[in-house]
């Protein structure tokens, strides 16, 4: 493992106290926690661009799903990839059913060894950074703080039934880019708040596709007045990019110590829709358009491009396909959508 190089620039500003706003060994999250955490709609803002000192990040109107997920802070061996990560890491953060990172933490600082997502439409997406794993920070790491580190390894997954393990590359960049006061779900406010912001890009070459980059971007809210501080907040964005206009992979799961009163279902959301859409996703076998007018037309392209049916549209159209991940390209009214959906019998 190599240590941190990179000069971490530390902006002292007047009448700020800074030493209850940093991650160091003993306030950053400990070791067999976890809580449940409420699951909120995708559409929430990121706030990427709202940082500085005593700036507000209003999640109030946010709007749950009903969903409710589980945030752990782990050792790697408790895990259900353990015997490919354990022996090259000491601790582990999962959200459930969205992502497991494994992370070697010492005293110093704090280094990603690689990443699992799981279930997607690539199946179990491994990272491994195993030799020359992502310096993320060194302790303290403090307001206005910044770190750049590069980091190489490889990835395993399944394209068309087939196992992939092509090596990768990449640039992970670390800030602590903001410390204020977070406005949760139905009002509940939380001052002297700090927020991390983690951004890496990941690249690799794959069968058909060419080179993908790979990217996540991660913001964590921590209110650092306690030891072991666990984030209150969090909003993270996973996709997978290649020549193809849209996403292989598009996740997201944004996440609150609060559970918000107004939930949305898809019902909801497609009486309130008027364009085409796709639904179930995933599905069993059978698909639904709904909002299709005569003017509509259809296509169904297979991940590599490959037609599979097309078809005129009606307000209810129903499809069968066989297992795999499809795309559905919905034409009318001057107009075009794309829907990436995914079938698991």
């Amino acid at each position: 493992m190599k240590f941190l190089t990179n000069t971490i620039l530390i902006l002292a500003l007047p009448f700020i106290t800074l030493s209850q706003q940093g991650l160091d060994s003993s306030n950053y999250s400990l070791l067999n926690q976890s809580k449940s955490v409420f699951v909120c709609e995708t559409n929430t803002p990121s706030y990427a661009n709202t940082t500085g000192m005593n700036v507000t990040w209003d999640y109030s109107q946010a709007i749950g799903t009903g969903e409710v997920k589980t945030l752990s802070y782990l050792l790697p061996d408790s895990t259900s990839f353990a015997s490919e990560y354990a022996s090259y890491s000491n601790y582990a953060m999962e959200v459930e059913g969205f992502i497991t990172t494994y992370k070697i933490r010492s005293s110093n600082n704090m280094e990603e060894t690689g990443y699992v997502l799981p279930n997607t439409d690539l199946g179990d997406i491994k990272a491994k950074f195993f030799t020359n794993s992502w310096n993320q920070y060194n302790y303290p790491f403090q307001y206005n703080a910044n770190n750049v580190d590069g980091y190489t390894g490889n990835l395993s997954f399944v394209l068309n039934g087939n196992a992939q393990n092509p090596s990768c590359y990449g640039n992970g960049y670390s800030y602590y880019d903001g410390y204020g006061r977070l406005i949760q779900a139905n009002g509940d406010t939380l001052n002297n708040v700090s927020r991390l912001r983690t951004l890496d890009t990941t690249y690799t070459t794959i069968p058909v596709f060419g080179q993908v980059r790979l990217i996540r971007e991660q913001f964590e809210y921590f209110t650092l007045d306690s030891l072991g501080a666990m984030p209150v907040f969090i909003y993270a964005h996973a996709y997978v990019l290649s020549s193809f206009p849209n996403p292989l992979i598009d996740l997201y799961v944004v996440l609150s110590d609060v559970q918000p009163e107004s939930t949305t279902g898809i019902d909801e959301e497609m009486a309130n829709f008027s364009q085409p859409v796709v639904y179930p996703n995933p599905s069993h076998g059978t698909i639904h358009i709904k909002n299709m007018s005569p003017e509509h037309s259809y296509s169904i392209f297979t991940m590599d491009g490959k037609l599979m049916k097309v078809g005129k549209g009606t307000d209810q159209t129903e499809i069968h396909l066989e297992n795999g991940v499809y795309l559905v390209q919905i034409e009318g009214n001057q107009q075009r959508y794309t829907e990436k959906i995914i079938v698991r019998k």
